[in-house]
């Protein structure tokens, strides 16, 4: 399974946790806010199962092993995030190449996609967008415990009223 962790500010304790995990994973950096849809379009067009690890996710020592034994094809563990509890977005998700296969059109769908506040391919609303775009297409998420860690709690870049305590 190919493991990739985008990133514009790479958290050390992301980075131990990944080390320690002994999985193979690749560091990419975003350049700009639709670095991360052109990365996600490159790995969905690949057709290949692959995973994702955001740069402020804890990863604990069983979540690669969970992800890549689980018979899912749509797979997210949940993490803090706002008020929300348990959040599956895509901070730690795993998507197999028989969901690419079955629905090989789902970036281009999330392509268009947009909001009062994000503009389509917004790194920000992907996680939402993917995942409306899955279920219309009848996914279902397969959803692991226990949550990882997640660094930043709050967004930090102007999205949501809430503030980031760490600033």
């Amino acid at each position: 399974m190919r493991l990739v962790v985008p990133f514009t500010n790479l958290r050390p304790e992301t980075r131990t946790a990944l080390d320690a995990s002994g999985q193979a994973y690749e560091t990419v950096r975003m350049h700009d806010d639709d670095s991360y849809f052109a990365l996600l379009s490159g790995l969905w067009a690949a057709g290949e199962t692959f995973a994702v690890v955001e740069q402020d996710i804890v990863i604990g020592p069983g979540t690669m092993p969970s992800l890549q034994g689980c018979a899912g094809d749509w797979c997210a563990f949940g993490y803090a995030y706002m008020a929300a509890g348990a959040y599956y977005g895509l901070g730690c998700t795993r998507f197999s190449a028989a969901l690419l296969a079955r629905v090989p059109d789902a970036l281009d769908r999330v392509a268009v996609m947009h909001d009062e506040t994000h503009r389509p391919r917004h790194w920000c609303r992907l996680d939402s967008w993917l995942s409306a775009v899955l279920r219309e297409s009848g996914e279902k998420r397969c959803e692991h415990l226990p949550p990882v860690g997640h660094l930043n709690r709050y967004p930090s870049h102007g999205c949501a009223e809430a503030p980031d305590p760490a600033a």
